[in-house]
């Protein structure tokens, strides 16, 4: 109904913009102050989802607390119709205490009309990067793909089990179903030119077809990994230019989350995991050092999530769910690599 109301160009009392011809439509989903996050995440896709059946894709998405009526339960829709210049600015640098929370999303499935973008974290902020040229092995790429992928399907009902003493039962499910995704296009998505684009796309998948937390922490890892290739001097890429780019993804990473090693989250193995290669070690005992992370986790008191909310005798029965799921891909890296 609000959308109806916003986008009635016939309105003679308020003569509403007509966006058939926009360049580019940034979406504003504000808070009124009353609304959980979990209750503003629905209304913010809910949004999204209506725009789409009016053919209308944002560019960029803005959405969280920025005026309120106190704790008004309500919410508020805004709609700009933007240049490429203008989503420039939007995007820009800033300190203003009031644009702190900005949640800005490029959605990955715009019209194929539209330049390939994506979001470049940069000093906690969100900017648009290009595709680049640079080469990288895109048959091992595929190898890694395919092996992780399998091995998190094959570990689905493990993972599920896990997940269903400490958490809500679902991790198992999600993790393979964005394996499933991320293996039935991995040859469209790999160009052994453009390292870059490839990571981009993959992160597109995670955004896309994996659900709840590990989607946004996947995603976000991937999408600052992207951006952190992009950088690179080099014309292609050697282990050392991915230990980097990696550590400084997770760097990234950090700055969106709270969760670190300690806290019996998927970060037991993963920072372990690159803190071990950028500390010289190889890729065998970078592995080692993750499942060590993973085996942890059994007993440990749960900081974050789902397992925080169960009773604290089953935390010793089994390790993080989300931690096993990263083992997988590891595992699966490994192998691929030595084939």
């Amino acid at each position: 109904m609000m959308l109806d109301q916003l986008l009635d160009t016939k309105d003679e009392d308020r003569a509403y913009v007509d966006f058939a011809d926009a360049q580019h439509v940034v979406l504003m989903v504000n808070n009124l102050g009353g609304h959980s996050p979990l209750e503003f995440g629905g209304i913010t896709g809910k949004v999204i989802q209506a725009l789409k059946t009016r053919n209308i894709v944002p560019t960029l998405v803005l959405s969280g607390t920025y005026m309120t009526s106190l704790n008004g339960p309500g919410f508020s829709i805004t709609l700009l119709k933007a240049t490429s210049e203008m989503i420039g600015y939007l995007e820009a640098p800033t300190n203003a205490v009031g644009w702190g929370a900005l949640n800005v999303s490029r959605l990955h499935d715009k019209p194929p009309t539209e330049a390939v973008a994506q979001i470049n974290l940069e000093d906690g902020h969100a900017k648009a990067v290009e595709s680049s040229h640079i080469a990288f092995d895109s048959a091992t790429f595929k190898r890694v793909i395919l092996r992780s992928c399998q091995n998190v399907i094959d570990a689905e009902p493990l993972i599920t089990q896990y997940d269903t003493l400490v958490g809500d039962g679902d991790c198992g499910v999600t993790l393979s179903r964005g394996a499933r995704a991320a293996m039935s296009r991995v040859d469209e998505i790999s160009d052994p030119k453009d390292v870059v684009s490839t990571i981009n796309k993959l992160a597109g998948i995670m955004e896309t077809d994996l659900d709840g937390t590990s989607g946004a922490i996947y995603s976000i890892f991937f999408t600052a990994l992207a951006a952190e290739l992009r950088a690179t001097t080099s014309s292609s890429m050697s282990h050392e230019a991915w230990v980097q780019a990696a550590n400084r993804s997770l760097e990234k990473l950090q700055q969106a989350t709270p969760a670190r090693q300690g806290d019996r989250t998927l970060m037991d193995a993963l920072e372990p995991f690159i803190k071990s290669l950028v500390q010289g070690r190889s890729l065998a005992d970078a592995v080692a050092a993750a499942k060590a992370g993973m085996e942890a986790t059994k007993g440990m008191k749960a900081s974050l999530g789902r397992a925080v909310y169960v009773p604290e005798n089953v935390w010793d029965q089994v390790p993080d769910p989300g931690a096993q799921g990263v083992i997988c891909i590891l595992e699966g890296l490994e192998a691929a690599t030595h084939e």
